[in-house]
């Protein structure tokens, strides 16, 4: 059959001119679409064009062109509608320099953020994107899908220059051209300013200026490396812009950028990690980013090639380029995979003591049991006054045994972060907590700076005065020596050189994995932790009370201290037995205790009944003590 007679048993409309026969129905199809290319290919001229002519550079649909969607098409327009990840992965290509156009293959990082921007209850967003990991494809498939799928909105990308703006528009101009034909929207215009599509919607682009977009609705802002915007800029545009974005009840803002010192970015970052604002905080790790390379030959290479600094501020994210990471790229990268798997992990309701505080969280007992009366347990504290500034932090850790390397671990389960309550009431908390572990079977270890000595007050004053606490055993609070005093004394008192000490010790224990972190808000504060040039150690930005109440423990777990080994001897003794992991120590000890017993029976029974010769029984049962152990 000729393509002429299956064109017109289908009543396929026909654009080609042949014969200068005109009169097919104008009812677009892809079948038609797909003619046209052909025609244009082949070097026919079309009788209609199903594309804008006014564009010169893409293929943009024609606006209000008539189409008949296939059942299938359909079905799918509904589901792109609805799964933004279906439609990236699928449907929308980007244009490489050196390898042409690439299908889009999100990552997880995207895939997890495309999703967070669909959450009606999080419409601001704040993104802490690394060089090189594909900030630009995560954001203009998030700003494609919602023009094609949305009903007169207005869409505005804002950068720190024209140059920047004008390359997001031309990338967005690319995936709406390789898009399907039947997903398309049509194209009003297209110009070096934005785009009218024929659903209502429009795209402008702006650099940050005071006047952007100043006097109307506006239904979602992007703005591009908004730390790059020059700073007597940005407090102002911000300022101008935001009463805009508030007339819309349901507007939406994305705000994505590598960081640049401490500005008016860092200001908007600061107050979404700490919920002082409505934005939710986003953090891309370069450790996220697949690469061929080795992550730390790319590190030397990268710092080889544009200094260490460029290097911190670009994929670092350090808001001080002074900052470097306690960690090495091997650790980074195994508590980034940690912390992707385990958030789920944690909630209050995992063990009956979160009734005790409803910030509380535990872990889940089904992936990691726990057994709060038997087990063994180090809590550590970070001591804040209360108000509303930094974090009080209990932290229990479950001490267990590794059968395979011969050493004890420490394991969280348990973590509350409170910046409200006091002193006094975490004192409180404390023995409210303690009473439903084995006392014998705890140590509490404690910051003993600048709220230490009013917890301990609190402590004492309770234990002696109040008979509900009368229980309580004060030496189950770790204790360190004291210099100045010349005697060990209760909690740790920092100073310049064990501060020093203890971080090297918290930074060996996270890497060999001694002491054991899934929490989320942990590992986050972790990779945000460093050392500045003057050798000082602090958090990046926000805040780093997870991190000093385990720099506490780890001061704790390595310190030269007779209490501590004494206490972890036993601790590592009774998990041996448990585990049936015995020294050869211990055997021969049991096998001594076990003779000692036996030979007090066979006395025992000399005594009473009529002397004999018992050397040779006891010889024998001494040989079968041995056997019976291992």
């Amino acid at each position: 059959m000729s393509i002429e007679k299956y064109i017109q048993d289908q009543k396929i409309f026909d654009p080609r001119i042949i014969d200068d026969q005109l009169g097919n129905q104008r009812l677009w199809s892809s079948e038609s679409v797909i003619l046209a290319n052909n025609g244009l290919k082949n070097g026919y001229k079309l009788t209609e064009s199903p594309y804008n002519s006014l564009v010169k550079d893409f293929l943009f649909r024609k606006a209000n062109l008539a189409f008949k969607y296939s059942d299938d098409e359909l079905e799918v327009v509904k589901r792109c509608a609805k799964d933004k990840i279906f439609f990236g992965n699928n449907f929308v290509s980007l244009k490489d320099e050196d390898k042409g156009w690439q299908r889009i293959t999100l990552r997880w990082y995207q895939t997890n953020l495309l999703n967070d921007f669909s959450n009606l209850n999080n419409r601001w967003h704040i993104i802490m994107f690394p060089r090189q990991s594909g900030k630009t494809t995560t954001t203009i498939i998030e700003i494609v899908h919602f023009l094609t799928y949305s009903i007169e909105k207005d869409c505005v990308v804002v950068a720190q220059s024209d140059t920047s703006v004008s390359e997001i528009l031309k990338k967005i101009k690319e995936a709406f051209h390789s898009m399907p034909f039947f997903l398309q929207p049509g194209f009003i215009s297209a110009t070096k300013k934005g785009l009218v599509l024929d659903n209502g919607c429009r795209l402008s682009i702006g650099i940050a200026q005071e006047s952007t977009v100043q006097g109307f609705s506006l239904d979602f802002l992007f703005i591009d490396e908004f730390a790059y915007i020059r700073e007597n800029l940005a407090g102002k545009f911000w300022a101008n812009i935001y009463p805009t974005l508030t007339t819309n009840p349901k507007s939406r803002c994305i705000i994505a950028s590598t960081p640049n010192g401490r500005n008016s970015f860092y200001n908007l970052w600061i107050g979404a990690v700490n919920k002082t604002n409505t934005f939710k905080s986003h953090r891309i790790y370069w450790t996220d980013v697949p690469r061929h390379q080795d992550n730390d030959d790319f590190k030397r290479q990268t710092i080889k090639n544009v200094g260490e600094d460029a290097w911190l501020m670009g994929f670092e994210c350090s808001f001080d380029v002074g900052l470097k990471s306690v960690f090495n790229s091997v650790t980074q990268l195994l508590l980034r995979e940690v912390q992707k798997k385990s958030q789920h992990l944690w909630h209050n309701d995992n063990c009956f003591l979160g009734q005790l505080h409803d910030k509380f969280e535990f872990f889940d007992d089904k992936e990691y049991p726990y057994d709060i009366k038997n087990d063994f347990f180090l809590f550590s504290l970070d001591i804040s006054e209360g108000l509303e500034q930094d974090s009080s932090v209990i932290k229990i850790k479950k001490i267990d045994w590794d059968i395979e390397n011969k050493r004890l671990f420490f394991r969280e389960i348990g973590i509350l972060k409170d910046n409200e309550i006091s002193v006094d009431d975490l004192a409180i908390l404390t023995l409210d907590l303690s009473k439903f572990f084995d006392i014998k079977k705890i140590k509490i270890v404690v910051e003993n700076n600048s709220f230490g000595g009013e917890y301990f007050t609190a402590i004492k004053y309770n234990f002696l005065h109040n008979s509900k606490y009368s229980w309580f055993d004060y030496n189950v609070i770790a204790k360190f020596w004291r210099d100045s005093k010349e005697s060990y004394d209760a909690g740790i008192r920092w100073n310049e050189d064990n501060k020093k000490i203890a971080v090297k010790s918290f930074k060996t224990l996270v890497s060999e994995r001694i002491i054991v972190v899934d929490h989320f808000l942990t590992i986050e504060e972790y990779l945000n932790f460093g050392r500045s040039k003057n050798g000082t150690y602090k958090a990046n930005y926000g805040n780093d009370d997870l991190v000093l109440s385990d720099v506490a423990a780890s001061a704790y777990i390595k310190s030269q201290n007779v209490y501590k080994d004494s206490f972890l001897k036993d601790v590592e003794y009774e998990l041996r037995q448990r585990s049936n992991d015995k020294t050869e120590e211990m055997i021969q000890s049991e096998i001594m205790k076990i003779r000692e017993a036996k030979q007090d029976i066979i006395i025992s029974e000399m005594r009473t009944f009529k002397v004999r010769n018992h050397e040779k029984e006891i010889k024998k049962l001494a040989e079968a003590d041995y056997t019976m152990l291992i």
